[in-house]
């Protein structure tokens, strides 16, 4: 594996790496996958020249994953406690245990555009939320697949176990007046969007659930979503929706499918070697 690759096996490792290091990495890598991507002239990003999107290298790393006991008292010392009390069991029923995962780095877009989805679907879909179903044929289009759940988390969470997506419950005011402050240190855009994961839907992490970021099949194939805000909100109670272990089943109680953004993943299995690392 190029020596330069490296800082791609643990966040902290990259957070830590100079801007010019983690070029050099992006760069590793568009020459590994070959002459189908390249580095895009600010290095930042790769370009695939087959559907024109831009892909952001993600590292790696360990990731506890579901609801902990220091997410609860960090939710309940942030938020009206009367909100975050009954949030908190339905949370708690389908995020736990909590459990460690070896998330191995991946490529992935930012959630796809209304432009973008039309382009990679030739045409068949025509705006950004979709169901789960033709968001994985969008994927497959583009030969790519859904993230994890596992991804998705390890985007919320910045790779430093941030209890809220990106912080942004305990930061939403000051980021009202500046976003930047909520800018992912793993360099991929839009965690704070309703998102689908390419995994079957698991009623918690009980029975199986991987141990690395693979997506779990096998389960029920309404899917799994996980919600999210953004900026606009207007109220704090919606700031619940912020915590990095949520998730939602594709079918409600109610009968309600939710259309949701996708965004695409590509694994580095091939490129980026991580070894018997234990989680």
């Amino acid at each position: 594996m190029d020596e330069s690759l490296q800082i791609l096996l643990a966040a902290d490792a990259w957070r830590d790496a100079t801007p010019s290091a983690r070029t050099r990495a992006r760069a590793a890598v568009a020459r590994a996958l070959g002459s189908g991507f390249e580095l895009d002239p600010g290095g930042e990003r790769l370009s695939e020249r087959a559907t024109g999107l831009s892909y952001f290298v993600v590292p790696g790393g360990v990731l506890t994953m579901g609801l902990t006991d220091e997410d609860e008292q960090i939710a309940l010392s942030t938020l009206p406690r009367e909100l975050v009390v009954m949030a908190l069991e339905s949370v708690r029923a389908r995020a736990r245990p909590a459990h460690p995962v070896l998330v191995r780095p991946f490529l992935c877009t930012a959630p796809l555009s209304t432009e973008e989805v039309v382009r990679v679907s030739s045409g068949r879909f025509k705006r950004d939320n979709l169901a789960r179903e033709q968001a994985r044929q969008v994927a497959a289009a583009a030969g790519a697949r859904l993230p994890s759940e596992a991804e998705l988390e390890h985007l919320g969470r910045d790779g430093r176990g941030l209890t809220f997506c990106l912080d942004l419950a305990r930061r939403w005011r000051e980021a009202r007046k500046d976003p930047a402050v909520l800018v992912s240190t793993l360099g991929a855009p839009g965690v704070f969007f309703g998102e689908w994961a390419e995994d079957d839907w698991h009623d918690d992490y009980t029975g199986g659930a991987p141990t690395t970021s693979e997506p779990w099949m096998g389960g029920d194939p309404m899917g799994v979503y996980r919600p999210g805000v953004t900026l606009a909100i207007q109220d704090e109670e919606e700031l619940i929706e912020s915590l990095a272990a949520l998730r939602r089943p594709g079918l409600d109680d109610d009968g309600y499918v939710p259309d949701c953004l996708l965004r695409l993943v590509r694994p580095l299995d091939g490129v980026v070697i991580v070894g018997d690392v234990e989680a």
